[in-house]
């Protein structure tokens, strides 16, 4: 009995104390509970607050940028400016613009620059070329002067093919020849370039180092043989130079190496990976009065030129005979014509006063030459003769005939004594 009544009242005891701590407990838990609600949500708060100053102050940067956008910000999909930080890729595509076109003579918007192709070593120059640059609709026309065009002057043999080598070649040779066309077609040509055995070969090599070219099959003015050739470095000067035993006056040579000549600049333009620094290599080696910067210019430009179908013919003319040796003699009018059309750089048209064709006139075989180049009233060439035609459509053959003609030594200086007899056919 002792033994229940101990253990119950140990039990009460338990129960007593259980009963006073348990409410201590729970109180205290529930205030901190409390107290971490409240926490949270002035964080809450907090942040609320601070990303509305956030976007305020976006805003209020944005405002003040005017609408160029941050890089934080969601990109839109209208974007008003646009900073280009890049560089600039115009020169890459157009390499013109990094180089200032060749300024002519007479301020215009082409360009004239004459071309001969001969070594110093050589007794004549055979090809001499006239080349036209329109700057505006970027065309190139070439216009021959034939190597056996008949001009004035003390030469031993009056032809424009002798005139750089009677000069002694070089810059003072070129410099002549330059003169002697100026003469001729009544402007300066603006620059020149003279092509020698080694510019020639450095051509090549630029475009390939073989150029495939069909000489045709007449005449056959040239020791490489008629045909389809391989032209190379080795064998390129003599496309442009005539056999010494070739003495025929014609055009069709001159046609051939305008054509040449064009398809060897239409594969360069092609071909080549730096045209800066073969222009700067070419400007080595020819004998010219344009600037490397002038030589680039123009060889970019020829990449927008259709070079295979520019305008390309000789000055118009045929052959005469002028004591026993044949000469090429331009037909005035025509060639004024054509100059004017085409290669006029000057404000006002040419007439046949501005130009220097040298004429046959007369049948003493002298060749006298007017003050202007035209025939001279005196003159036997027949008016109404026709030029025929070769497959280059220029003129290839104008004869002046040969026969004497001599005019009274004097006037008659009195009246007939007898007055001629009357026409009975006529009524008064």
């Amino acid at each position: 009995m002792k033994l229940f009544g101990s253990g119950k009242g140990r039990s009460d005891k338990r129960n007593m104390t259980s009963g006073r701590t348990t409410p201590q407990r729970e109180s205290s838990k529930g205030a901190s509970q409390q107290e971490s609600l409240k926490a949270f949500l002035m964080l809450i708060c907090s942040l609320f607050v601070l990303s509305a100053v956030l976007v305020m102050c976006i805003s209020l940067i944005n405002k003040s940028a005017g609408s160029t956008q941050l890089s934080f910000m969601p990109k839109t999909n209208e974007l008003k400016y646009e900073v280009n930080t890049a560089p600039p890729t115009t020169p890459a595509e157009d390499p013109l613009v990094n180089f200032a076109a060749p300024e002519s003579l007479y301020d215009a918007s082409m360009l004239n620059i004459l071309i001969g192709f001969g070594d110093d070593s050589a007794e004549s120059m055979d090809a001499i070329m006239l080349a036209n640059f329109d700057l505006e609709s970027k065309e190139m026309a070439l216009l021959s002067i034939p190597r056996d065009t008949y001009i004035s002057g003390n030469y031993e043999l009056p032809k424009v093919s002798q005139v750089y080598h009677e000069a002694e070649g070089g810059e003072r040779g070129a410099e002549a020849l330059t003169e002697k066309v100026k003469e001729m077609i009544g402007f300066w040509p603006d620059y020149y370039l003279i092509f020698d055995e080694d510019a020639l070969a450095l051509l090549v090599e630029q475009a390939g180092g073989i150029v495939s070219f069909d000489m045709g099959v007449s005449p056959d003015y040239s020791e490489l043989s008629n045909g389809t050739k391989t032209i190379t470095s080795d064998n390129v000067m003599k496309v442009f130079q005539y056999r010494s035993d070739y003495t025929d006056v014609e055009t069709e040579p001159a046609r051939k190496q305008r054509l040449f000549f064009q398809t060897l600049l239409d594969q360069l333009v092609r071909s080549s990976e730096d045209l800066t620094a073969d222009a700067a290599a070419l400007h080595e080696l020819v004998g010219t009065d344009l600037s490397v910067s002038d030589l680039t210019y123009l060889t970019h430009f020829l990449k927008d030129v259709d070079l295979m179908s520019a305008f390309s013919r000789a000055l118009p003319g045929g052959e005469i005979d002028v004591e026993d040796i044949l000469y090429y003699e331009v037909n005035v009018e025509d060639a004024v014509a054509m100059l004017n059309e085409i290669f006029n750089p000057l404000e006002d048209a040419l007439t046949i006063y501005d130009v220097n064709f040298r004429q046959k006139t007369g049948a003493s075989g002298e060749g006298e030459f007017s003050d202007y180049g035209f025939p001279t009233e005196e003159s036997t060439k027949d008016p109404d003769e026709n030029d025929s035609e070769d497959t280059d459509g220029e003129s290839e053959e104008s004869t002046s005939p040969d026969v004497e003609t001599e005019a009274p030594t004097e006037p008659p200086t009195e009246a007939p004594t007898d007055p001629p007899a009357e026409d009975p056919t006529q009524t008064p």
